[in-house]
């Protein structure tokens, strides 16, 4: 079941965290990103356990206070997070180079305990899950709460519809979804259909023709990773393709030659190939987030929509 405050953002758009700490070094850092991504009206903030070896939940949580009203927090369960103190480096490589040195001893040695956990999803995993959360965050409520690389044994194995609507209906989370792979999606949403209201997925593989589950009504689809995969080659393609390069700037201003303009026609692309939808992007840049909002604002103008996908079937054509 999909709330009003997942569906009636004012911007198509929402950060994710998921190398917050990494990305901006500090806490101080982490901060001023968040207030920036909200100043420029970003109200969706995607957070997991597991994000930032467990630290990105607690600088969400700072960033939230006084906010909570004006934003959506979703968070994740089913992985418990590394942690990444200096004993656990050296534990994990101790364990690692003894692994390479002594090949036939790998199986009598254990692995780091600090290693991600995952298929965490049995009632009492998912409830400490989601209790830590909301401590980190400092709320009373997540607005949805994710199956982090959930697969459909796990949802059967575990009974997992059942602990996600008594945290609902305890007031704990607002509604609830999936965030894993398309495939596995579909093998959930076949058997257990409303898990799916929302499906979190990678942008490179959203198409509605091949995955038609995916467009259907009351469901929210947030897409991820866009630039991951397409920037790089993209680039080195257009290079080769100049006039094209040249008409996609005379329509949209966008100059592909250079990275920052390219990621942000990439991220109309994907804003436009999920139009219901919503699109996550991480940055450690203030000036990317102010570009990316104007992405979403050209993806969104009806003025515009002509000359967009004009330019977004020139890029296709060659790519």
């Amino acid at each position: 079941m999909l709330t009003p405050h997942l569906t009636t953002q004012a911007l198509p758009v929402g950060f994710g965290c998921a190398h917050l700490q990494y990305l901006s070094q500090s806490r101080p850092g982490s901060l001023r990103l968040l207030e920036e991504a909200f100043d420029h009206g970003i109200t969706h903030f995607d957070v997991a356990r597991l994000y930032s070896a467990g630290e990105a939940e607690g600088v969400v949580g700072q960033f939230a206070r006084g906010r909570r009203d004006r934003i959506v927090l979703v968070s994740k369960a089913g992985i418990f997070p590394l942690r990444q103190t200096f004993y656990h480096r050296l534990d994990r490589k101790i364990r690692t180079v003894a692994k390479a040195k002594a090949p036939k001893l790998s199986r009598w040695i254990a692995d780091a305990v600090h290693e991600p956990l995952f298929n965490k999803f049995s009632p009492k995993d998912i409830r400490s899950s989601v209790e830590k959360s909301l401590r980190e965050l400092r709320t009373d409520y997540l607005d949805a709460l994710l199956l982090h690389e959930c697969r459909a044994v796990d949802v059967a194995f575990f009974d997992v519809p059942t602990t996600l609507d008594k945290l609902r209906a305890e007031g704990k989370i607002l509604s609830y979804g999936l965030a894993t792979s398309v495939e596995q999606s579909a093998a959930i949403t076949q058997s257990f259909p409303k898990l799916a209201s929302v499906v979190q997925i990678p942008g490179r593989s959203f198409n509605a023709q091949a995955w038609p589950f995916l467009s259907e009504q009351g469901r929210l689809v947030i897409t991820h990773s866009i630039l991951t995969e397409s920037l790089r080659p993209l680039m080195i393609l257009l290079g080769r393709h100049p006039a094209i390069r040249q008409a996609i700037q005379s329509k949209l201003g966008f100059d592909l030659s250079a990275a920052p303009d390219l990621a942000q026609f990439l991220m109309i692309r994907a804003l436009k190939a999920n139009p219901s939808g919503l699109v996550l992007f991480s940055t450690a840049k203030p000036e990317h987030i102010r570009r990316c909002v104007e992405a979403a604002k050209v993806a969104k103008c009806p003025d515009s929509h002509e000359r967009v996908i004009e330019c977004l079937r020139l890029v296709e054509d060659v790519a």
